[in-house]
């Protein structure tokens, strides 16, 4: 990896730092072996962002836990209505942003879930 690339996002600087760091490897490894720490740092980078709020709980009233819960529901139910809009084709290509493609692309790789489809139960 080039040593001065930076993408402007912390996340991915970060992840980009890692590979520098680490031996060769193919890209899936160092998806698979950060997928946690990566993980970890996109959930914070929401908090941060005012996206999720994170509330403090207790489990069994004994083991600190800490929840993590949407700051705007009606902003991710759109953001999951437009990229099923993207991904069944009611949207014409021309209109659709490089954004939508992406969010739809990811969408659609992670599982039929992620975008509430019907049996799910993901949009009650």
């Amino acid at each position: 990896a080039d040593p001065d690339a930076r993408t402007g996002d912390a996340v991915l600087d970060g992840l980009l730092d890692l590979v520098r760091e680490s031996m060769p490897h193919r890209w899936r490894t160092w998806v698979r072996r950060y997928a946690r720490v990566t993980f970890d740092a996109v959930r914070e980078q929401l908090v941060a962002e005012g996206q999720l709020r994170a509330e403090k709980k207790r489990v069994l009233g004994l083991f600190p836990s800490v929840e993590y819960v949407l700051e705007r529901p009606a902003a991710a139910r759109a953001l999951r209505e437009r990229t099923r809009a993207v991904l069944e084709g009611a949207v014409p290509v021309d209109e659709i942003s490089e954004r939508d493609a992406a969010v739809a692309v990811l969408a659609a790789a992670a599982e039929p879930r992620a975008l509430g489809a019907a049996g799910t139960g993901a949009d009650r």
